[in-house]
C-alpha cells in the first residue's frame, strides 16, 4: 500500500501489519515477515493483446491467400481466351500488402506474448489494420461485387487488431 506523508513524500506500508517498509527492494516485511512482490502485477492483458493480433494475421494471411489466388485464377481464365485481365490486378494489391501486413501482425504478437516493446507490437497491429482499410478501398474502386468473403475476413482483421492495438497500450506497465 502507498500513502503520503506530510512532506509530500510517497512511501510504502505494509498490507498485513500496516507499518512502513524501510527498504523498497525487499521481498518481505522487516516487522511480520509476510511476503510481498513490489513487481507491478501481471494481468494477462499483454498475452491477450498478443493472442488476439495473433487470430488477426491469420485472417489476414487468408484475405492475402484470397487475393492472390482469385487473381492467378482469372488471369488464367481470361488469357486462355485472349481477353485482357489488368482489371483484376487489384486482387493482387491487397493480397500482397495483406500478407506482408500479416508479416507485421506476427512480429507484434511474439512481441506482446513475450513483454517486450509497446510501440512495435501497436505498429504491427496497426499495419494489418492498415491493409484492412486499403482492401476495402481496393475492393470499392476496382467494383468487386461478390467479395463478402474477403470483407468479413477484413472486417475481423479490424476489429482484432484494433482491441488488440487497445490492450497492448493498456498493458504497458507489463511490456517493456
Amino acid at each position: 500500500m502507498q500513502y503520503r506523508t506530510q512532506e509530500g513524500e510517497t512511501k510504502l506500508k505494509c498490507a498485513q501489519c500496516g507499518k512502513e517498509i524501510q527498504d523498497e527492494k525487499s521481498s518481505f516485511c522487516a516487522y511480520c515477515g509476510i511476503p510481498f512482490d513490489s513487481k507491478p502485477q501481471n494481468t494477462g492483458l499483454a498475452t491477450g493483446a498478443g493472442l488476439l493480433a495473433m487470430i488477426a494475421a491469420a485472417f489476414s494471411v487468408a484475405v492475402g491467400a484470397i487475393g492472390v489466388v482469385n487473381y492467378l485464377s482469372y488471369i488464367d481464365y481470361y488469357a486462355a481466351y485472349g481477353y485482357d485481365a489488368s482489371t483484376f490486378i487489384g486482387f493482387l494489391f491487397f493480397g500482397v500488402f495483406a500478407i506482408i501486413a500479416s508479416a507485421f501482425g506476427f512480429a507484434g504478437s511474439a512481441l506482446s506474448l513475450s513483454g517486450k516493446r509497446v510501440k512495435i507490437s501497436v505498429l504491427g497491429t496497426m499495419v494489418m489494420f492498415a491493409s484492412v482499410v486499403f482492401t476495402f478501398v481496393d475492393v470499392w474502386y476496382y467494383d468487386y461485387g461478390f467479395s463478402e468473403g474477403i470483407l468479413l475476413s477484413g472486417i475481423s482483421v479490424a476489429a482484432l487488431s484494433i482491441a488488440s492495438a487497445i490492450l497492448v497500450v493498456k498493458s504497458k506497465n507489463e511490456v517493456t
